[in-house]
């Protein structure tokens, strides 16, 4: 069972766009939010898989000399610290770099996984567009807004600013005085 929202705020909070709370984790399909979309890591596909990762990092090797910008565009290289502390190669895919790779994949649980992703994939783009999704404003209604901004801008630097006297002049300050006959 999917928890949409609850995965779309916890990769929001991984990505640092909402607070972060305890970090949450997941049995299905990990994805994460990078430059606007969402990609999942080639150690979870091995893992979930059944695959060595270095079989995984082969077959991504070979997709991405066949495919040109397609394969630059939907894998991204990373890197990642293994249990002796030593910087290993990993790849970030995105929807289509997953679906290339996992392709070649067969069996059931195979395919029972490809599914998972691909739900996950749909659902977390579905819940994005929901939460982003921001009525529009009429363009006049904007300029006049930013006229506003402007106005209140302007009146609270001339009511902040200290006036400046001209050549010869002194500034001296109100004072209040009382009123005849007022009591």
């Amino acid at each position: 069972h999917l928890n949409v929202r609850s995965d779309v705020r916890r990769i929001l909070k991984t990505d640092g766009l909402l607070a972060s709370g305890e970090p949450v984790t997941a049995d299905g399909p990990r994805l994460f939010l990078h430059d606007g979309a969402f990609h999942c890591d080639s150690r979870d596909i091995a893992l979930h898989f059944g695959k060595q990762h270095k079989n995984v990092l082969r077959d991504i090797d070979n997709a991405m000399e066949s495919l040109g910008d397609f394969g630059r565009l939907n894998f991204e290289p990373s890197s990642y610290l293994n249990e002796q502390g030593k910087s290993q190669r990993c790849f970030h895919l995105t929807r289509d770099g997953f679906t290339i790779i996992a392709m070649g994949f067969t069996g059931s649980d195979a395919m029972e996984w490809k599914v998972k992703y691909m739900t996950a994939f749909n659902a977390m783009e579905a819940e994005i567009r929901n939460i982003t999704s921001v009525p529009q404003v009429a363009p006049e209604v904007v300029a006049r807004l930013e006229r506003l901004e402007g106005d209140v801008s302007a009146l609270t630097d001339l009511c902040l600013s200290q006036p400046q006297p001209e050549p010869g002049f002194i500034i001296i300050k109100a004072h209040k005085r009382r009123v005849r006959g007022s009591h």
